[in-house]
């Protein structure tokens, strides 16, 4: 097999898609090596909200992040202080939806090399290439159950 270099553009710790894109990717790359890895799901966040736990709530505004890309900064800045969780969770539900369409052929070894090896130039392009994952994932999202719920 052969060794995949992910390289992106310098960090920066502002770009939320960045941050949601970066752990896409990394947890793509674990789940292709560990099937068995699993994450917390929307619906497992809607549960724990019911609590009133308010990173679920912030959590859940990032479901549908792709509606809010021209008034991002208000939105993101709606999401503090768990911005970060929220990246992270965003990231990996996109990611393990993701692993489905790359199980099932949807997501092809090419398009996957090419998302790795041709990092993304600006945070346009960071959110582009979230929604294209999300877009190949959506249709398994359904498919894969909580395995956090009681």
């Amino acid at each position: 097999m052969a060794l995949i270099a992910v390289r992106m553009r310098e960090f920066d710790p502002q770009s939320f898609f960045g941050m949601a894109l970066r752990e896409a990717l990394i947890f793509m790359l674990s789940k292709i090596l560990n099937h068995s890895r699993r994450t917390k799901h929307w619906i497992d966040f809607q549960q724990t909200r019911s609590r009133a736990d308010k990173e679920a709530r912030k959590i859940l505004l990032a479901k549908n992040f792709f509606e809010h890309f021209q008034n991002r900064t208000r939105w993101i800045k709606n999401l503090r202080p768990y911005r970060a969780a929220a990246a992270q969770a965003l990231g990996r539900i996109i990611a393990d939806c993701a692993f489905e369409a790359f199980l099932s052929g949807e997501l092809s070894r090419e398009r996957m090399n090419r998302m790795l090896t041709h990092p993304p130039l600006s945070e346009e392009e960071e959110f582009l290439l979230l929604c294209e994952l999300h877009s190949l994932g959506k249709a398994f999202q359904r498919r894969i159950p909580s395995v956090w719920s009681n």
